[in-house]
């Protein structure tokens, strides 16, 4: 367990009708980002990942920057051990969300998001029944 881990709280996925969930990465790392991470936090992500891995399996999908960049998330080191088995880095100037939906869907999985998926909807590749149904939202509770 990580020191100072926070409890997720993500409603609305459920057993063995849903045994996958693709986790938005980078809209998890970002989840309330503060001055103290300013890109977002790695140690969030391992939380979600872990929170979900005991009942399902997971699937995190992350821009390849935000580990390896400039600018990449704090503690990105956290997330080296889960690379290709949980994690998985979309290619540099991708859009990222594309391949948690397109991943999604193939594989009939819920998404943990706070992305509301709006622009995804307008653009087609999700019916707004299937973002209500599929997509789940998440909270943290406690310090990060």
């Amino acid at each position: 367990a990580l020191s100072g881990e926070a409890a997720v709280v993500g409603g609305g996925v459920g057993g063995s009708e849903w045994p996958v969930v693709v986790i938005d990465a980078l809209n998890v790392a970002r989840f309330h980002a503060h001055d103290t991470h300013p890109v977002g936090s790695a140690r969030r992500v391992a939380a979600a990942i872990a929170h979900f891995a005991a009942t399902h399996e997971v699937h995190a999908i992350l821009p390849e920057w935000a580990m390896r960049g400039r600018r990449r998330l704090s503690e990105a080191e956290l997330l080296e051990p889960l690379l290709h088995r949980q994690l998985h880095l979309s290619p540099a100037g991708s859009n990222d969300d594309e391949f948690v939906l397109r991943f999604a869907l193939r594989r009939k999985a819920k998404v943990l998001t706070n992305d509301l998926l709006r622009d995804h909807i307008e653009s087609g590749l999700v019916t707004r029944e299937w973002a209500s149904s599929c997509r789940v939202a998440f909270m943290f509770i406690g310090d990060d």
